[in-house]
């Protein structure tokens, strides 16, 4: 057998075979790095992706979170429905307008009154919101029961509005019947007899000359926001009689004018608004003029009146018809004394027994007038504490105007969160409310609010409860409340854009617990509320300890402060509800806040009463953090100053600091000059110091009762707060020390002091409960609290009592140097604070 072997190559077979191994051999290796190169590229654009996904997930969850209301609801949906609750179905719960009645419900029919001074240049505007700018001598319910009627006063400078409303809300299953009245009365009785505008085009033949010619127009309107329908019912003469009107949640329901007595002219308009919040432009752009013949005193004048039906008009124009008719509106025109009553009678007709009018209505206003004053007396004793009647008569307007400014709203808040750049939109939700100021802040805050119901608890708890409850359901899943809510088209016209949107790291004191620790004393909050009520505190006071914490343990802070800034004298802190109240000069996270810890303090003493109703197994936890909040030796070891001698803040500060305008050299001489900025005169500290502003802050250790009675430290503040060169004042005690290097000065060029030098009600009025708490304890300082708790008391009361005599308001703020009433007015908010402190009720 042969066998045949493989053959070797030559020498050039065998150069051949190496160079083609090398290629090959170069290949796999070149293929192996790129290879590498892809699989190192696919996994770090993996982990990119994760890390975006992961991310992603991170922000829609924290979005979720922020948007999503935080477990159930304390209210359940039924609550506000007329047949669960008839008694504040109906209400003026419109407070930013001089009267309005509307329902707790999300898209109720609205009604309200505007009025108009015919023939005078200087008023020819009319009247609608409440507006301080108008500067009317006075407005405001002067009595009201928050619950079925009010009786309000309106005084221009030549006549007064007396505008009041009776409700019956226990009439059958849709909310029950109202009937509102309004009264022009001339001051001084004007000399002109009653003459009629008529209501065609023509002139009247007769009328008297006078130059006391006072002719006043009231305009009654009905207006639907997005449910329902509406229709006018016309007499044979044209007079417009009643509106009647349909809805889900009423049924069919009219609006009855009942004929007002006196030689009065009636006109009335059907039109569309685009919103609640155009009403009066729509009623003044649809209004026309006639102008007064020969034979009128106002001859050649110029008098407006509604035109009648222009809804067809309106649809034509708009190309639209489907537009829907969602206005009417009543004018009743006339001289001298009038009044006009508008009836809403409900789909209950059949158990209507006697119409709300008239001599009828009278006679149930007159009734529930009595009831008022015996209960108000009933429940804080002034009378009895020696007050005169006509201080008697300021009590009530004062509470009644806060109570009758209550307010619903329905609405989704505008939220900035840190992992968004654009704003959220927040839940849709209801808030019934106290407000501020009718005039300038008529819509809900939450640390005003915990004031407010301060007062209101003391005369119906059951309204407290509710209020409490539409506020706690504002939490998001994080435990956050928006600090201001600015809900619906009526309270956002009123509020300026770059205030709307509210970011979710910014707290506001929870001086509900304030008003929860008062219930809780008097058993005036259910078992059954305390239950669903707790969980909710439990969130809110998780999300302070992750969001408000200080840089070591048990420590606070305000968050919110621009540390960027380069404008502000001293950054504002708005989340502490001081605003502008001077803080360490350069805010860092090194910096922590007493106010804060003592509203802390505050809120573990309440959580753990509640607890000790409702779950036994938290009470241990709760307990040993109140005890570590209110130790009295560590609060002093963290905000006493030994050199300052009072409580402080903690933080990187300079002493000296001061606005200059920068010199830059202008290209044109009506080029406007650059910004004032801050220069620190004085080099900032290093390390965190005491920030030594004496004021209020200064003052929570005594204000929340956290200071023994008989400590030295005790002592040295009473010294400061009746010391007139740093607090006390003839009115009340000052914001800010007299002595302070940034008392009362501008925070930027344009921005004037706030809280710093002025007098607040609601501070004075927790110190005054400290002192009257302090005075009764014995020990070496009750003597000297006593003491500033009489003059104090009795001063604040008497400045806000004569400045009310003397402006027809209670005000925003006190001047500390004349005892003047500042700002926005009526602020019956928490300066109805006032009513506590003369009944000495804490």
């Amino acid at each position: 057998m042969t066998v045949r072997r493989r053959s070797r190559p030559s020498n050039g077979a065998a150069s051949e075979a190496g160079r083609i191994a090398a290629h090959r051999n170069g290949r796999n290796s070149s293929n192996n790095a790129r290879y590498q190169k892809w699989f190192i590229f696919g996994a770090v654009a993996l982990a990119l992706c994760g890390i975006y996904l992961y991310n992603a997930f991170k922000q829609t969850a924290a979005r979720g979170r922020s948007i999503t209301p935080f477990r159930e609801q304390i209210l359940d949906a039924g609550s506000t429905t007329p047949s669960r609750n008839s008694d504040l179905f109906w209400g003026a719960y419109r407070p930013g307008v001089y009267f309005g009645m509307k329902t707790r419900s999300n898209q109720s029919p609205v009604f309200g009154l505007l009025w108009l001074v015919q023939f005078d240049p200087n008023r020819v505007d009319f009247r609608h919101n409440c507006d301080q700018g108008l500067k009317l001598p006075r407005y405001g319910w002067i009595s009201h029961d928050g619950v079925s009627f009010g009786y309000q006063e309106i005084v221009e400078k030549d006549f007064v509005l007396n505008v009041s409303f009776v409700k019956r809300p226990h009439l059958g299953i849709h909310g029950g019947d109202w009937t509102a009245r309004v009264q022009v009365s001339p001051h001084p009785p004007s000399a002109s007899a009653p003459t009629q505008v008529p209501s065609g085009q023509d002139s009247p033949e007769k009328q008297p000359a006078t130059d006391s010619y006072l002719h006043v127009s009231l305009f009654f309107y009905t207006a639907l926001d997005g449910q329902g329908e509406i229709e006018s019912v016309l007499e044979s003469d044209g007079r417009l009689s009643a509106v009647r009107g349909y809805s889900n949640e009423l049924g069919y329901f009219d609006l009855k004018f009942e004929q007002g007595e006196g030689d009065l002219s009636y006109h009335f308009l059907e039109a569309y608004t685009p919103s609640l919040h155009l009403i009066k432009e729509a009623i003044q752009h649809y209004s026309s003029a006639v102008t007064m013949k020969n034979n009128h005193p106002k001859k050649g004048q110029r008098f407006a009146v509604l035109p009648g039906s222009r809804i067809d008009q309106i649809r034509q124009s708009a190309s639209n018809p489907d537009l829907p008719l969602n206005l009417i509106v009543s004018q009743v025109s006339g001289t001298g004394a009038f009044s006009i009553e508008a009836a809403f009678e409900s789909a209950s007709h059949i158990i209507r027994k006697e119409r709300l009018v008239g001599d009828v209505y009278s006679r149930e206003l007159g009734d529930h007038l009595s009831q008022f004053h015996s209960r108000f007396e009933h429940t804080f004793r002034l009378r009895e504490k020696g007050f005169s009647e006509e201080e008697v008569g300021f009590a009530e307007a004062v509470f009644s105007n806060l109570i009758g400014g209550m307010g619903y709203f329905y609405g989704a808040s505008a939220i900035q969160t840190d992992q968004f750049e654009a704003p959220l939109a927040y839940w849709y939700t209801p808030l019934f409310t106290a407000v501020p100021s009718r005039s300038f802040f008529p819509r809900g805050f939450l640390w005003d609010e915990g004031f407010h119901q301060l007062s209101i608890s003391r005369w119906n708890s059951s309204i407290s409860l509710d209020v409490l409850a539409h506020w706690m359901d504002l939490m998001n899943a994080e435990g956050w409340i928006p600090r201001e809510q600015i809900l619906g088209s009526e309270a956002l016209a009123r509020v300026p854009r770059e205030f709307i949107v509210q970011h979710t790291s910014n707290a506001n004191p929870p001086s509900f617990l304030l008003t929860v620790d008062y219930m809780l004393d008097r058993d005036l909050i259910p078992d059954h509320f305390l239950r669903k009520l707790y969980p909710k505190l439990l969130q809110w006071v998780s999300w302070y300890n992750t969001t408000q914490t200080g840089p070591i343990a048990t420590t606070f802070q305000w968050k919110g402060r621009n540390t960027s800034t380069a404008l502000e004298l001293n950054p504002k802190s708005l989340s502490s509800g001081l605003d502008d109240y001077p803080r360490a000069s350069h805010p860092s996270p090194e910096e922590y806040h007493v106010d804060l810890r003592c509203w802390m303090a505050l809120t573990a003493q309440v959580l753990t009463k509640v607890s000790e109703k409702v779950s036994l197994s938290d009470v241990t936890s709760l307990s040993n953090w109140r005890d570590t909040l209110t130790d009295f030796s560590l609060l002093k070891s963290l905000h006493w100053s030994n050199e300052h001698k009072h409580f402080t803040d903690i933080g990187t500060h300079s002493h000296h600091v001061t606005l200059v305008r920068p010199a830059v050299k202008k290209k044109h001489p009506q080029e406007p000059d650059p910004q004032m900025v801050r220069r620190v005169v004085e080099s900032v500290s290093s390390v965190p110091v005491h920030v030594p502003h004496l004021g209020y802050v200064s003052l929570f250790p005594l204000m929340m009762r956290l200071m023994p009675p008989d400590c030295a430290e005790l002592g040295l503040t009473l010294g400061h707060i009746r010391n007139p060169n740093t607090l006390w004042t003839p009115y009340g005690i000052r914001s800010l020390s007299k002595q302070d290097p940034l008392y009362m000065k501008r925070n930027t060029e344009h921005d004037p002091p706030y809280w710093r030098g002025q007098i607040w009600v609601n501070m004075n009025y927790m110190l005054l409960r400290a002192l009257h708490h302090y005075s009764q304890m014995g020990g070496p300082h009750a003597h000297t609290a006593k003491q500033i708790y009489s003059e104090l008391r009795n001063n604040l009361i008497q400045n806000i009592f004569r400045q009310y005599q003397v402006s027809g308001f209670v005000w925003e703020n006190y001047n500390d140097l004349s005892g003047k009433g500042q700002g926005a007015h009526p602020f019956t908010g928490w300066t109805s604070l006032v009513l506590l402190l003369m009944a000495e009720d804490y």
